[in-house]
């Protein structure tokens, strides 16, 4: 079998969730002896340097466009005049991981293959400018259906211009008005890119699935499968020392609770509490200036190498993931493969892993005092991580077979249809 993958980055210079999946997909699929390809945008520099270096990933390219969350959705694909790239590859199945930088004549030319196309629901891109639906919201609510031209023209409006100057701008040009009539387009053109070119539907959780359905109400096929985690290389150890190490992954974005981080553990080491090692990665140069790097136990770093992942997240007892809006938190059920101690949200996908107070926590809004609070008692009482640390060990987590598995009976099914 020939299989065509779609992602927004490449592997080998982009660690992020879709990348590092298509690696896995491949590489397994590989391994069974199956082929793949990987399809790219030849994205400019303002956005992602674009490597062209060769390594045991076949990969082609297609050109991008600017404003990938607008202008994506402002023609039909067939409307736009750049498919001239070649991909030497003939699939028999093509898995959109997801299309986003791509022009959207992709679509076109992914569809001209004549077999069945998978796309791969790891997000809310097509519907939300943001990709995350939770900055209408002043509690970052998710959006409930359905999305208004009118709602979200007033949500970029706020959430982009965020200086005085850009808001005298934004009034003069009438910049609102604009891109209201862009989103008023914009649902009839999703609709025709799920009714024409998406054969079948593949979702990381059924909560999402579910969320993603209130917004789009038409029928279409889908499946839902885990993604599969791989086991450490390295034996987890199970001492626990007088300090407890804690970590968050999520750098300075806003979804990931940057801020809920910031303010509750400067809270906490305001008062003295210092029993704990807090290692904050990702957005150095910007999370090393907050006012958490007056305390002598915060460290700061940036992302990691995937090659790091079993000693970085080895090292700590807690990992503490305030999410506002995530479709299946991942880097939870690494974590907790490794048996670290996750405190989360119940964003999507979480409930189906962890059980509060049994092998995690699970914290509601307020999250700033619920996260305060939560991490008070298990400082107070390092009996409670001693406890809770084989209930994580045993806890079952999707194997990278078991979802290859599910998508490969996908494929399977699709083909003979």
């Amino acid at each position: 079998m020939k299989v065509l993958f779609l992602s927004h980055g490449d592997p080998n210079i982009d660690f992020s969730g879709v990348p590092l999946i298509a690696k896995q997909y491949i590489n397994n699929l590989k391994r069974i002896g199956h082929t793949s390809a990987l399809l790219l945008p030849k994205v400019n520099d303002k956005k992602i340097i674009f490597e062209n270096k060769k390594d045991d990933i076949t990969k082609f390219y297609w050109p991008s466009i600017n404003n990938w969350n607008l202008t994506a959705f402002e023609k039909k694909p067939n409307q736009y005049d750049d498919s001239s790239s070649q991909i030497d590859f003939t699939p028999d199945i093509v898995h959109i991981l997801n299309w986003v930088n791509f022009s959207p004549s992709i679509l076109e030319k992914i569809k001209s293959f004549n077999v069945p196309i998978v796309r791969h629901m790891y997000n809310f891109e097509d519907f939300c400018y943001f990709t995350r639906p939770i900055y209408f919201n002043k509690d970052q609510k998710p959006c409930i259906a359905p999305l208004s031209a009118q709602n979200c023209s007033t949500c970029i409006i706020e959430n982009q211009n965020n200086k005085i100057t850009d808001k005298i701008k934004s009034i003069i040009l009438n910049k609102k008005k604009k891109i209201k009539k862009k989103l008023e387009k914009r649902e009839l053109v999703i609709k025709e890119h799920f009714t024409n070119y998406f054969d079948h539907l593949i979702f990381p959780c059924e909560s999402f699935a579910k969320y993603f359905f209130e917004h789009y109400r038409e029928t279409k096929s889908y499946s839902t499968i885990g993604h599969g985690i791989e086991k450490p290389k390295k034996i987890i150890k199970d001492n626990i020392n007088d300090e407890i190490n804690i970590i968050f992954c999520g750098g300075v974005e806003f979804a990931k609770g940057w801020f809920v981080i910031e303010n509750v553990f400067k809270k906490i080491l305001s008062e003295g509490t210092n029993n704990f090692k807090l290692r904050i990665y990702g957005d150095k140069k910007v999370t090393s200036k907050s006012s958490l790097s007056t305390f002598k136990n915060v460290f700061f770093f940036e992302r990691y190498s995937p090659d790091e992942i079993d000693e970085i997240f080895g090292w700590a007892d807690i990992a503490v993931a305030p999410f506002f809006f995530e479709t299946y938190s991942r880097i939870v059920r690494e974590f907790m493969i490794r048996g670290v101690i996750p405190i989360s949200t119940d964003a999507f996908g979480i409930p189906d892993i962890i059980e509060n107070n049994v092998n995690g926590f699970i914290i509601k809004k307020p999250l700033e005092i619920d996260l305060y609070n939560t991490l008070k008692r298990i400082l107070n009482d390092r009996r409670i991580i001693k406890d809770m640390k084989k209930s994580v060990q045993n806890t079952v987590i999707n194997a990278p077979e078991d979802e290859l598995n599910s998508i490969l009976e996908v494929y399977k099914e699709l083909i003979n249809s």
